[in-house]
Formats: C-alpha cells, sequence, structure tokens
C-alpha cells in the first residue's frame, strides 16, 4: 500500500447566514441532511448550493483574481419562499431535453399558517425553478431563481432528488420525492404547456420499483448502465427495511430484487463502483487508439453501501452476483453517535474508491479496503489542532471515557445471511455523546488503533486466490458541529476534486495535502513518457522488421528472377 499520509487540511470555511431575532439576538441556522447541491455553470464552474432551516439559501464558489483564487459565498434570493418558511429538502439538475439545456432546481420547504380559529397548521410546498441557457446569461443560479412554480403538498416532504426516465422521445430529466405518506412522487415537466410547468404524474408508468413501499423512504439512490438499458434502484425506509432492484429499463419491469432489515431507521444508502472510473482524456484519446468512455464493455460491478442510525455501516459488495450474501462492515461507524451521510471518492489516488461517513458525533471517517496485514500509513496531527484538543474539557474526557457498545438485537438481513450487528460482538469503542464533542482532528497512527481492532474478516475470492480483505479506518477528522453532508466537487476549477463537508454550522472545503498530489503526478507522467518512449521504440523495431522482411523478400525474388 501507498505509504502517503494523505492527510486533508482546510482550505476554506463558510458560516450559514444568521438571522435576527427579537432585541437583536443573533439566531444561530442550521442546516439538515437533504439541503445542499452541486452547480456547474456554462463555462464549466462548479459551486454548491447550501441551505439553512431559516430560508436562507447559500451559494459557495471559488473566483480568479489573477493567478490568484478567492472563496466567495453570498445569498441567492429565490421567488416564492416566504421569509419565515423551513427548508426541508433541495436538489439541483442539469435539464438535457427536447426543450434544450438549461437548469431545474427544487426546492420543498414548510409554513406555519394560522387559520380563522386562531390554531396553526402547518402547509408544505414544492417550488421548481427552470431555466434555459443562453450565452447573454453571467449569472445563471440567479437567473434561475427569479423563474418559479409552486405546487402544494398534502404530505411531509423528505428527500429530493433528480434522475433520468426514457421515454418516447428520449432521456429526460425528472424530480423524485418521498414523503411520509410512504410514497414516492414523481414530478416531471410539461412540455406541451405554452408556460412553465410541472405536475405529478403516476410512478408505476416509469419507476415500478418505488410503489408500494410500506413505510417512509429516507434514502434513495438510483444508477443507470448499459447505455440507458438498466438500473439499479436502491432504498433505504424508516422501519428499517432496505430494497435494491434491477430493473429492465426498455420493458420497465423489475428483474430481480434483494431485501434487507435492520434494527433502526436507514440514514443513507449509496450505489458504487469499487474503482474510480474517469473518462479517458482528449488530448491523449488518439495516442493509443483509446475511446474517451469508461464503459469498455465488462460486467458491471456495484456495490451498496447501507447507513443505519444504531447500527455499523455495512457494505454489500458486488450485488449484482453476491446480491446480499457478500458483506463488510465499517468498524467504528456507530460510535460517534449517528452516522448521517457518505461519499464515495478516491482520497489517496490508487484508483480505487475510499468511503467517508460524516456522523452526528462532529466527526468524519474515511475507510479503505484494504488486506488485514496492510498498514495503515503514519500521519502526524497538526499542532493547532492538538492546542485545542487540550483546551477543552470535553475533550479529555472523551478520550479518557471508554465505553463497551452494545450492539443492537439480532436479526437476520434477508436473502443474506447476515446480521445488523459487527460479527465480533460488542467492541469497545469511544463513543461520543452531545455532551463529549471533540474539536480535534485525531489521526491513527497504526492498525493497532482503537478502531482499527477487532475487525471482521471476511474471504473473498479473487483472481483464484483467497485473501482476507476488510475496511479500516485510514483517517479521521472532527469538527465543530454534527456532519450532515459529505461531497466531492472540483469547487477550486483547477481539475481535482476537493471535499465539501456541510456541518450545521458552515460549509468546510477541504483539499488533499498539495505537495503529495504534486509528487503523484509527476510520478504518473515520468510513467506515462517512459510508456510512450517504449510505445516509439517498439513501432520502430516493428518498422525495422518490416523493412527487413521487404529486403528479403525482394532479394529472394530479384534471385530468383535471376
Amino acid at each position: 500500500m501507498d505509504q502517503r499520509g494523505w492527510r486533508w487540511t482546510d482550505a476554506h470555511f463558510c458560516s450559514l447566514p444568521s438571522q435576527l431575532t427579537l432585541y437583536g439576538i443573533t439566531a444561530t441556522p442550521q442546516t439538515n441532511v437533504y439541503t445542499h447541491a452541486k452547480v456547474t455553470e456554462p463555462e464549466g464552474s462548479n459551486k454548491l448550493l447550501v441551505a439553512s432551516l431559516t430560508g436562507k439559501i447559500v451559494s459557495v464558489e471559488y473566483q480568479r483574481n489573477g493567478k490568484k483564487l478567492k472563496p466567495s459565498t453570498k445569498e441567492v434570493q429565490f421567488t416564492y419562499i416566504p421569509g419565515d418558511a423551513e427548508l426541508v429538502s433541495m436538489d439541483v439538475a442539469h435539464r438535457t431535453s427536447c426543450q434544450g439545456n438549461g437548469l431545474l432546481i427544487g426546492i420543498t420547504f414548510l409554513k406555519q399558517t394560522q387559520t380563522e380559529d386562531g390554531e396553526h397548521t402547518c402547509m408544505q410546498y414544492l417550488n421548481l425553478y427552470s431555466f434555459c441557457q443562453s450565452d447573454e446569461d453571467s449569472h445563471y443560479v440567479d437567473s434561475v431563481a427569479q423563474t418559479c412554480v409552486t405546487l402544494e403538498l398534502d404530505f411531509m416532504p423528505y428527500q429530493l432528488i433528480h434522475t433520468q426516465c426514457v421515454t418516447e422521445d428520449g432521456l429526460e430529466t425528472v424530480f423524485l420525492l418521498s414523503g411520509n405518506d410512504h410514497k414516492v412522487h414523481m414530478y416531471r415537466e410539461d412540455h406541451v404547456a405554452p408556460v412553465l410547468r410541472f405536475k405529478e404524474e403516476e410512478i408505476e408508468d416509469f419507476f415500478p420499483e418505488l410503489c408500494s413501499t410500506g413505510s417512509s423512504v429516507h434514502w434513495m439512490d438510483i444508477v443507470y448502465f448499459d447505455n440507458h438499458k438498466k438500473r439499479l434502484t436502491a432504498q433505504g425506509l424508516q422501519n428499517g427495511h432496505v430494497f435494491i432492484s434491477l430493473v429492465d429499463v426498455n420493458n420497465t419491469e423489475v428483474v430481480q430484487g434483494w431485501e434487507g432489515m435492520f434494527d433502526s431507521p436507514i440514514t443513507c444508502v449509496k450505489i458504487f463502483n469499487p474503482d474510480n472510473q474517469v473518462s479517458f482524456p482528449n488530448f491523449l484519446q488518439n495516442t493509443k487508439g483509446k475511446d474517451n468512455s469508461v464503459d469498455d464493455g465488462s460486467p458491471a460491478v456495484y456495490n451498496l453501501l447501507v447507513m443505519s442510525s444504531l447500527e455499523p455501516t455495512v457494505v454489500y459488495r458486488n450485488i449484482m452476483t453476491d446480491g446480499l450474501d457478500n458483506s463488510l462492515y465499517l468498524p467504528g461507524s456507530c460510535s460517534y453517535d449517528i452516522p448521517l451521510c457518505a461519499c464515495v471518492a478516491d482520497i489517496d489516488f490508487d484508483g480505487h474508491n475510499e468511503i467517508l461517513v460524516g456522523t452526528y458525533g462532529q466527526e468524519l471517517l474515511a475507510y479503505k479496503l484494504m488486506q488485514e496485514d496492510d498498514q495503515i500509513p503514519i500521519v502526524k496531527k497538526s499542532p493547532s489542532l492538538t492546542k485545542n484538543k487540550m483546551s477543552s474539557p470535553a475533550n479529555i474526557n472523551s478520550y479518557n471515557e471508554v465505553e463497551p457498545v452494545t450492539s443492537p438485537r439480532q436479526r437476520n438481513l434477508t436473502g443474506s445471511g447476515h446480521t445488523g450487528r459487527d460479527p465480533q460482538g460488542a467492541v469497545k469503542l469511544p463513543r461520543k455523546a452531545k455532551s463529549q464533542e471533540n474539536l480535534s482532528s485525531s489521526l491513527p497512527n497504526n492498525q493497532d488503533s482503537v478502531l482499527s481492532g477487532d475487525l471482521p474478516e471476511v474471504d473473498l475470492h479473487q483472481s483464484g486466490t483467497n485473501k482476507k480483505l476488510c475496511y479500516k479506518l485510514l483517517w479521521q477528522r472532527s469538527f465543530a458541529s454534527p456532519v450532515v453532508g459529505v461531497d466531492r466537487v472540483d469547487i477550486m476549477g483547477d481539475g481535482m476534486d476537493d471535499m465539501v463537508v456541510v456541518t450545521l454550522r458552515g460549509v468546510h472545503v477541504i483539499q488533499p495535502e498539495l505537495r503529495e498530489v504534486a509528487q503523484v503526478c509527476l510520478e504518473r507522467l515520468r510513467d506515462l513518457a517512459l510508456s510512450r518512449e517504449k510505445d516509439e521504440e517498439d513501432d520502430e523495431e516493428h518498422i525495422q522488421l518490416n523493412i527487413d522482411s521487404y529486403l528479403t523478400l525482394e532479394s529472394c525474388s530479384t534471385e530468383t528472377i535471376t
């Protein structure tokens, strides 16, 4: 394994806008797990939209000032959102349809109203913003925020996501919204209407796997593959159920399905590929005749990440082949209060994806799939963070007090043969309560650290050999408030994905150690140059062999004629 530390450091922090209350006292804003989304501007720059519960929406981006990058945050004014509204969820989609390219933004919110009898009732709404791209628009998000269609909801909204649905006219972007009515609702743009209009359509006509859930859906994830002929749909429910469905898109038919059950509500599900798939660069496309595509015709390999409120996070590997029978646990993932969010990214640049878990206990945990005899690189702590750690009595208590983490009662997963608890039983890990919030950065020095002990062992057959693989804690980072969102985005525009961590109080932008990244780039460029030199030598040798063969044949034919 690469012995680099891969320490990710702070690049910028953006606090959420505050709101003045009675007597000028500032109320601290908060956000939740559904209120952040990535946006790509027409010129190619990326930004992040983050919404607070108080109705404020902030745009976080980087602007280039000469040779320097300057972080910029500004509040975006969306129309038809009352000042006293409470935002629940938000999503951004890039439309590609017969109506042209553009941006779609969906926002759900709650509003307290007072009836004639003096009673307070809560009304739910979904605002959908649509805008077609043009070269004259310099402020893309600001233009979208001025166009709105408001839909009144008769249920409490939860997660709002966008996906593609296959229609007679081709691919079309639609919104999916889950609610407390145990249903998933689909909203589709009405292209026949002369003005901007969205309407709700029957979801069973396009997504039969999302019907009859039996409980509220907390999290959804949908992945298309095989040129949009097939898709995988994962659902995490409030009652602890997990559904994963393989759908034939052309026939709108569920081909195969798997079901698992946990003892606590599901907080996040994510379908991901174990390898970091990146398109071949255009400027290298013709060097070896490679196509600029990541689809090489090989069978699709997808893993499923499942996070629950009170149980260890589990990864089901190669669900297309093994279903839910091949599982690995993330040790210590439930030891820092409730795990709320996750992100899959290649944080050490080795071509294989790692898993980042954000918890309500203010921790960001990075896990890597390794063989059990692999060593974890040594990472030094930051002196400034160590000083902050020792200045807080709560931090000292959280490191001195070690409580056994009792697993929830055992329950078998349908069709998997595994339970919702760590197979090693109760592991002695420091479970941090709200009163023991840690503001420091604690990183493991070796594989004998607390969180890398008592790892579950799973025998997997790879390339004909029996290897024991497990997830180990690569590094751990603490924040000043609970982590509610983690995402990767090239927000600085340098071609390298940064990690955006959304907490209850604001947004952190962290990036890897740039010296290590520069060293890796030099090594890769050196390998590429050596590879091209070898190819050129092989080509010259091949040409020389052809010339020698031609001369030999010419000599033979001359002697024959003579």
